[in-house]
């Protein structure tokens, strides 16, 4: 069962590099990536599937997020 939020993807920015998970899935939310996402250094988990519009999604480089130990994209 999805979440009820909805909208697009925000853009994350330098405020947000403590972030060590990002699990997007199931929700109504659409647009590309924020390509500040690779700014997420600290990330080990990201899950980002299941959104509306996902077939259409783009997604940044993600080569710096050198933490990351799981990615489901």
């Amino acid at each position: 069962m999805g979440s009820m939020l909805s909208g697009r993807i925000p853009d994350l920015n330098r405020n947000c590099t403590n972030l060590t998970r990002l699990d997007m899935q199931g929700t109504s939310m659409e647009g590309p990536i924020p390509s500040t996402t690779s700014l997420l250094t600290n990330l080990k988990p990201l899950r980002i599937f299941d959104l509306a519009g996902s077939s259409r999604m783009t997604f940044p480089n993600l080569q710096t997020l050198t933490s990351l130990t799981k990615t489901n994209l």
